[in-house]
C-alpha cells in the first residue's frame, strides 16, 4: 500500500505535465480573413434595370492577407468591384470591396451564386464563401409604414 500512493502521485504529476505541454498558447491562435457579411440577397423586378451596389469590409485578426475574390459560378448579373487586395489588420479601417449588380434582361425567378475570398493557407478560415442570392419577382410592392417611437422623456 506504501508503494501505490507515491505510483499514482507521480502519475498524476506526470498526466499534469502533459496537459499542460499540449495546451496551445495565445501566440498559436491562428489568423482569420474577416468579411462583414455572411450572405448576401437581392430582390429585383423582372422587366426594370435594377443596378444595386453593395460594399463587403475585408480585415485580419492578425497580420495584414492578402487575397483573392472570385464569383463562382461566374454569372452575368453580379460583377466585382476587383479581385485581389490585402485586408489590413484590425482595428485599422477594412478595405473595402464593392460588388455590383444589374439585372437588365433576366426574367423572373431564383438565382444563385457565391463570392469565394481566398488567402494563403496560414489563414485559418480560407476560403471564405459567401453565398448570394438574386430573387426576381414579377411585381414588387412598396409598403410605407408609420414611424412609432417612444418618447424617452416621459
Amino acid at each position: 500500500m506504501r508503494l501505490i500512493w507515491p505510483l499514482l502521485l507521480a502519475l498524476l504529476i506526470a498526466l499534469a505535465s502533459v496537459v499542460t505541454l499540449n495546451r496551445p498558447s495565445q501566440a498559436q491562435t491562428s489568423t482569420l480573413l474577416l468579411v462583414s457579411a455572411q450572405d448576401i440577397a437581392f430582390l429585383a423586378q423582372a422587366g426594370q434595370d435594377t443596378r444595386a451596389t453593395i460594399t463587403l469590409g475585408l480585415a485580419s485578426s492578425g497580420a495584414s492577407i492578402a487575397w483573392t475574390a472570385k464569383i463562382s459560378p461566374t454569372v452575368g448579373w453580379l460583377v466585382l468591384g476587383t479581385t485581389q487586395g490585402l485586408a489590413p489588420s484590425l482595428p485599422s479601417e477594412p478595405i473595402e470591396l464593392p460588388v455590383y449588380l444589374q439585372t437588365l434582361g433576366l426574367p423572373r425567378g431564383e438565382y444563385r451564386t457565391q463570392i469565394i475570398l481566398t488567402a494563403d493557407e496560414s489563414v485559418a478560415n480560407s476560403p471564405v464563401i459567401i453565398p448570394v442570392t438574386l430573387y426576381v419577382a414579377d411585381q414588387i410592392r412598396q409598403v410605407h409604414l408609420p414611424l412609432i417611437a417612444k418618447n424617452p422623456e416621459r
